[in-house]
């Protein structure tokens, strides 16, 4: 009896409330992201819909050697894809909204260069996006979730210099901004987040966080002496999520919102330095990495204003269970914010992990599960 009564008073505490974990019920096994062989797993992006994680295995390539091969996990489980010829090692960056397309680089075992390449699941078979500038080394940071897009770097020999690139199947790459093509070149022009459309571009130059509309880039606003970056952006290009510093202030989460508003985020108690990670698309979930005192990893799920919590504590609350992790990280979030992915320890080496927690009841949900429970209290 007291199980039923338990469960619906955590159900429907207020209408769209999220369903917390019954102490009565066990507690749910994180899902796993592991490669057979693989040495150490990477984590890089999840398809906007929660489905498709992408990433990278750190995999034997011969008797004494290893290299990355690129890789991503569904449902049935992981997939390898084939670096783009004549590479030998890759991993993917970024996944389309539907987890079809991808991308990330291809290269060579003990080689600087690197290419920029794009995949379509469940082909294995890649290919390169082109040359551009030096044509050194060509990484991908993002793609835009129909896939028209892809965003990256090209580093000269040393891999100090970048510029940043942006690729459509009709232009191939082109430049974003105004940056020149040989040095002195700023030193971290960094493309880090697509709309869905494509058509907005977020990122960091120099220290400054930048928005491309198109090809043409603005800077968003900053408090007075103030540096910082932008690291993600809503499908629509509206709102972006980025952190700040200034004289006096230390590093702030923050969201700019339609009209180029900034609106910091709460810290959490006790904690500063806050560099954001990701956020879903109405940015009322948002992951972060608090560097002081320790660095710790906390999730903001109703939106910026509300105090977060950690992310442990908040995969607890809705049930799973996070013993026995070490390095802990979140590294993405799907677009409804029920979906995150990163990486872990687990007792071995690194790999990844993902949780989906249960949407929010509504409240005409909340008043089926109570009259539910009570004819069975009454069956009882």
């Amino acid at each position: 009896m007291r199980h039923y009564s338990v469960v619906a008073s955590l159900c429907c505490a207020a209408a769209g409330s999220v369903l917390l974990a019954s102490p009565g019920l066990a507690a749910v096994a994180i899902r796993t992201l592991e490669v057979a062989n693989a040495q150490n797993v990477l984590v890089n992006g999840l398809s906007a819909d929660g489905s498709t994680i992408v990433g990278g295995a750190y995999l034997p390539l011969g008797a004494s050697s290893f290299g990355y091969k690129p890789i991503y996990w569904d449902q049935s489980g992981p997939h390898q894809l084939s670096p783009v010829s004549p590479g030998t090692i890759g991993a993917l960056a970024a996944v389309t909204a539907d987890g079809i397309g991808m991308s990330g680089f291809t290269g060579n075992s003990g080689d600087t260069g690197a290419s920029a390449a794009l995949w379509t699941a469940p082909s294995p078979t890649g290919q390169k996006l082109g040359t551009f500038g030096r044509n050194v080394n060509n990484i991908t940071w993002a793609m835009s979730g129909d896939g028209s897009v892809v965003v990256g770097t090209n580093h000269d020999a040393a891999g100090q210099n970048s510029q940043a690139f942006r690729w459509t199947q009709a232009s191939g790459m082109v430049l974003i901004g105004s940056l020149p093509l040989t040095p002195p070149l700023d030193q971290s022009v960094v493309p880090r987040a697509v709309s869905y459309n494509g058509s907005i571009t977020v990122g960091t130059s120099g220290t400054a966080p930048v928005r491309w509309v198109g090809t043409t880039q603005q800077t968003l606003p900053l408090p007075a002496g103030g540096t910082g970056t932008a690291v993600d952006v809503s499908a629509d290009g509206g709102t972006i999520l980025g952190y700040y510093q200034a004289p006096a202030v230390p590093r702030t989460g923050c969201l700019w919102l339609p009209g180029d508003i900034l609106v910091p985020l709460a810290a959490p108690i006790g904690y500063s330095q806050i560099a954001p990670i990701a956020m879903s698309d109405d940015a009322q979930t948002i992951i972060a990495r608090a560097g002081s005192p320790t660095p710790t990893f906390f999730v903001w799920a109703n939106g910026p204003a509300a105090q977060p919590v950690t992310l442990t504590d908040y995969l607890s609350m809705h049930g799973f269970d996070v013993s026995g992790w070490t390095n802990f990280q979140p590294k993405a979030i799907s677009a409804d914010g029920l979906t995150i992915a990163g990486t872990g320890q687990h007792g071995g080496p690194v790999i990844g992990w993902v949780a989906t927690i249960p949407a929010p009841m509504t409240s005409a949900m909340c008043v089926l599960v109570g009259v539910t429970f009570r004819r069975r209290r009454r069956l009882d």
